[in-house]
């Protein structure tokens, strides 16, 4: 019953990012559906630019998911991943400038670019992510983008 409500309001033409990420987190979370929940939460970033759908969609696929009877609902695929954190982080969810930043700065799943991390960082610390903030911090200290600095 409560599956079959959420699902009219998301359908609904009043829905917005917000239900539509809440409809995707009760898909996964609820009801173990992840590949449906990891679509859904892909058409919300696209459609919304719902950063928190963004997030998680961005999540799922840094790590992939397997299932326990062996199926893989969603592939890992870091790059993809990266795509989905830079977006959450340009547009509603800072939280995600740090692991995008961070990929760029291992390089290890995707090529080394230090000033391209210190920009999403800082995007991340001037919309108040203490993470950000401090990986920026750190990023200055090192050198990692910008010029040492330790003022």
């Amino acid at each position: 019953w409560y599956e079959g409500r959420v699902r009219e309001a998301v359908v609904s033409t009043q829905s917005t990012g917000t239900e539509c990420h809440e409809y995707a987190k009760l898909l996964i979370e609820q009801m173990h559906l992840i590949k449906e929940g990891f679509a859904q939460y892909v058409k919300n970033c696209k459609e919304f630019d719902a950063g928190a759908s963004c997030h998680n969609a961005g999540n799922l696929l840094l790590r992939g998911a397997k299932l326990p009877d062996g199926t893989i609902p969603v592939e890992r695929d870091v790059p993809r991943a990266a795509e989905f954190y830079a977006r959450a982080c340009t547009t509603t969810y800072p939280r995600s400038c740090v692991p995008i930043a961070r990929l760029l700065q291992l390089g290890k799943h995707l090529d080394k670019d230090f000033p391209k991390a210190f920009e999403y960082l800082k995007i991340g610390c001037q919309k108040n992510n203490n993470d950000s903030c401090f990986f920026l911090a750190n990023a200055h200290m090192q050198g990692m983008g910008t010029e040492k600095s330790y003022s």
